[in-house]
């Protein structure tokens, strides 16, 4: 069933969360994602917390974190409970997002190394994170070492020149040079807003459609 088709005929109808807890695996497996639907399915946790699935809320903040450079992991966050986040993989995967968006790049790998179990589970995870450092990259310095950009990759110099010729980016020598398109486009990267007026309209709408 179409997740589209059910947030906007029956968005409120508490009926419909399975059918989106089971499109949320999906995402996974298929690699597509869907925002709306993944923070509709938080919503819901947040008016029948019986029904949350912690495995579920997992996979929606690793495919929100998968979407950098926009803010879906935070906007996210700020629909799950609070004693829900202090425990594992929650925990860890705020202190993930936390290293990505202040640029600590080695110590976001030296991290996820450490779960490196869980994560696997999820296709595409690295290459989207290192999608994601290459934009952060590109849009700060015009050229950079290769060591260095290695580094912060997590990978070796010839799986570096593989990404980069991927990318269209070339090594000059010891250096990595960036176009001014790759880094105008970067730096060009939307955000998403959090709007807490609309989620309390959200949840009061969702709170009628129950009564």
């Amino acid at each position: 069933m179409n997740p589209l088709t059910l947030l906007q005929n029956r968005r409120y109808d508490p009926e419909i969360l399975p059918h989106l807890e089971k499109f949320v695996n999906e995402e996974v497996e298929k690699r597509t994602y869907n925002l709306d639907a993944n923070l509709a399915v938080l919503q819901f946790y947040q008016f029948f917390p019986e029904k949350t699935n912690k495995q579920i809320i997992a996979k929606i903040l690793v495919k929100a974190l998968m979407a950098l450079p926009f803010n879906d992991f935070n906007m996210s966050l700020h629909l799950i409970a609070e004693r829900v986040l202090t425990e594992d993989p929650f925990k860890f995967l705020a202190v993930l997002s936390n290293f990505l968006e202040t640029g600590r790049f080695s110590e976001f790998w030296a991290e996820a190394v450490k779960h490196k179990a869980f994560l696997d589970g999820f296709p595409g995870f690295d290459d989207a994170i290192r999608t994601f450092i290459i934009g952060v990259i590109s849009s700060t310095y015009g050229s950079i070492s290769k060591h260095q950009l290695a580094e912060d990759l997590s990978v070796s110099i010839s799986e570096l020149e593989g990404l980069l010729s991927a990318r269209n980016l070339r090594i000059t020598g010891e250096t990595v040079v960036f176009k001014a398109a790759d880094a105008a486009q970067a730096a060009a990267a939307p955000k998403r807003t959090f709007d807490a007026g609309s989620r309390s309209k959200e949840l009061q709408k969702m709170l009628q459609a129950i009564h």
